[in-house]
């Protein structure tokens, strides 16, 4: 518990056990841009769970848009959390369109209740208290303040409150209060707030819970009293909650409430309960529902866009954008993800010269248009990529993935520009262009590719307007139309995306490798105790394919152990197959769309664990490439069979290439 007035209740961790403390998330709700994304996102789709999250605002990730939605859903701006099965779903409600595209709005909303959420606040009138007693203020005195022990996570508590507080201009870059600061330190003052943590307070009694979540969204309505005949019957209640609270005598609720006044800062008067302080009550989403405090449940109803038929001109440029157009193209036709996928065949027989990415595209988007993007610049497009999320380098490292291997690990970093952090490692591409920062060896604030017939631009938002479109390096002829191979095998690229189930991949992929490569499998073959695809000619060979989920683009060491068990099992026979020589030497691959790599000291990833049991690693776009290629049977061989020490498929592929 935190109390605003009380400088010595100013902990983030529990008194009595310092292992339990708050976590403040990297979040920072001054990045109006971001939470503007968040909030149309939600008004898109309705309802969003974590699963659904990365995709809907365009990142590889949840974590960042789980937290943001968390902390408006409890300041009461307009998010709501439903039961959505087992798990919850934010809930957009009416409220939220008077911030989306309002930034002023919200500030002033942010500003007048933020006192409230006293993590911030607190830290606020340490910061005041300080600079009265002229005291030295760094980030750690006040870490050092709000954590009695010491854990190396101290700092990632501290750092995005005061990046929040200065970013919203409370707090001046030498810790100086502003006059918003000021006021909000104010209105602290005066109404004096309490905090309470679920977790952290250890706060379990149901009933508790209950009281605790009806003063804290009394206290964001500015409501300072209720009638406890009245205790059963708020509206933002569910229905569950009424039902049991309507089998209570309401002499016993009166006791029950009596009996907390020395707890919480309620007082009662007669028949009423009247708020002292204002309250804010942290808890977890997952715990709200599984108190039975939500009122809604997810709808079964499912919202569909209609898919609309679109023209486009002959080698007019496209711009795909997640949401909303980022940057203003002329002579550009502006389309979202779903209207490209649905109009895929329409937009290759156009022919545009360029397709442009714009600024906050979607890396899961992208990767289930991945094959059609490959293709457009395999056989002469010119893809154009604005910018990428900025944030960690580990939580990058997913961006680009739809992307040929090579280009995959490319970041974009703050500052504004492109940087391959692991080494520039290019085979298949060739750079042809390009603009560095501030004549920086390898910071690209325009980077031009070729690969085969076509090109990619990265580029920096900054540095957009001085793309001259009309370089002789692009490419002026698309190759290919909506009735070529390639076009139609370019959709093995991304099928994993596109399909939910792993055991729906299973005829696709084989087809494929039937119709492409002349290879022959084994019918009726997969079940829940075989390996999931089994080729009988020209060589033999286990296959196991790995599903791109919604929040997981990479397999793991799994398969590849997996993989070699099933092998193993086969070679002791334990699957009876007719005219099958045990003796004969056996393939194994795995199929996915990307691989993991070694991670920290100890720890081994996908590719690691391939090559300790000699299993060879195939992405769907490999599966694309070769479809490409004048392979035979023997080529096919030394890629998918034989063990050379190489096990990714890709690198194998390079010399074809």
């Amino acid at each position: 518990m935190i109390i605003f007035n009380e400088l010595k209740t100013y902990n983030f961790e529990n008194p009595k056990n310092y292992k339990n403390k708050i976590h403040i998330p990297r979040i920072y709700l001054n990045d109006f841009n971001q939470i503007n994304d968040c909030l149309k996102a939600l008004k898109k789709h309705q309802y969003l769970n974590n699963k659904e999250l990365p995709n809907a605002v365009a990142s590889t990730r949840n974590e960042a848009s789980r937290e943001i939605f968390s902390l408006l859903w409890r300041l009461n701006i307009g998010v709501e959390v439903v039961r959505d099965k087992s798990t919850y779903s934010f809930k957009f409600t009416e409220k939220i369109n008077e911030f989306i595209d309002n930034e002023e709005k919200y500030k002033k909303y942010f500003y007048k209740f933020i006192y409230q959420y006293l993590p911030i606040s607190s830290v606020l009138n340490y910061i005041d208290n300080l600079n009265k007693n002229n005291k030295n203020i760094t980030e750690k005195i006040i870490e050092d303040k709000f954590h009695k022990t010491y854990s190396p996570g101290n700092s990632d508590n501290i750092h995005p409150i005061l990046r929040m507080l200065k970013g919203f201009e409370i707090v001046l870059d030498d810790h100086a209060i502003t006059t918003v600061g000021k006021q909000i330190l104010k209105n602290s003052s005066l109404n004096n707030p309490y905090y309470y943590h679920q977790k952290v307070d250890e706060i379990n009694d149901k009933f508790e819970i209950l009281v605790l979540e009806i003063i804290h969204q009394l206290s964001l309505n500015e409501t300072q009293q209720f009638k406890i005949d009245n205790f059963k019957k708020f509206d933002f209640l569910s229905k569950v909650r009424k039902d049991q609270l309507s089998k209570i005598p309401s002499e016993k609720i009166y006791n029950n409430l009596k009996n907390l006044e020395s707890k919480f800062p309620i007082k009662i008067k007669g028949g009423d309960c009247i708020i002292l302080n204002p309250v804010f009550f942290d808890i977890k989403a997952i715990d709200y529902i599984n108190n039975n405090l939500n009122k809604n449940f997810r709808s079964k109803n499912k919202f569909v866009k209609l898919s609309k038929l679109m023209n486009f001109k002959k080698h007019q440029s496209i711009m795909i954008s997640h949401s909303s157009n980022k940057i203003d193209m002329k002579d550009c036709k502006n389309i979202d993800y779903e209207e490209f996928y649905n109009s895929s065949n329409e937009i290759i027989n156009a022919a545009p010269k360029f397709i442009i990415l714009d600024k906050g595209w979607s890396p899961i988007s992208n990767v289930k248009i991945s094959g059609f993007l490959n293709a457009y610049v395999r056989f002469g497009g010119n893809l154009i990529i604005i910018d990428s999320k900025i944030g960690r380098i580990g939580a990058n490292h997913n961006q680009f993935q739809w992307l040929p291997e090579e280009l995959s690990k490319l970041q974009y970093l703050n500052k504004g520009c492109f940087k391959f952090t692991f080494g520039e490692k290019l085979k298949i591409t060739n750079k042809i262009s390009q603009k560095l920062l501030n004549n920086k060896s390898g910071e690209y604030k325009k980077l031009v590719l070729s690969y085969h017939k076509g090109t990619f631009t990265f580029i920096s938002s900054k540095a957009i307007d001085k793309l001259n479109f009309n370089d002789k390096f692009y490419s002026n002829k698309i190759s290919i139309n909506s009735n070529s191979k390639e076009w139609k095998n370019a959709e093995i690229v991304h099928i994993c995306a596109n399909i939910i189930g792993e055991r729906n991949l299973y005829n696709p992929i084989r087809d494929f490798m039937k119709n492409n490569f002349g290879l022959e499998f084994k019918e009726n073959w997969s079940d829940w105790s075989t390996t999931d695809l089994f080729s009988i000619s020209p060589f033999k060979c286990l296959f196991e394919v790995n599903v791109v989920g919604k929040n997981q683009l990479i397999a793991g060491p799994t398969k590849i152990s997996e993989v070699d068990r099933h092998y193993r099992e086969m070679k002791r026979g334990k699957k009876k197959i007719s005219n099958l020589d045990l003796n004969e030497k056996f393939g194994r691959c795995v199929i996915a769309y990307d691989f993991s790599r070694k991670d920290g000291k100890g720890r081994s990833g996908s590719i690691e664990t391939a090559e300790d049991y000699e299993v060879n690693l195939i992405r769907y776009r490999d599966l694309y490439d070769m479809s490409c290629m004048n392979l035979n049977h023997k080529d096919l061989k030394k890629l998918l069979f034989d063990w050379d020490g190489e096990p990714e498929v890709s690198k194998k592929l390079q010399k074809y290439i």
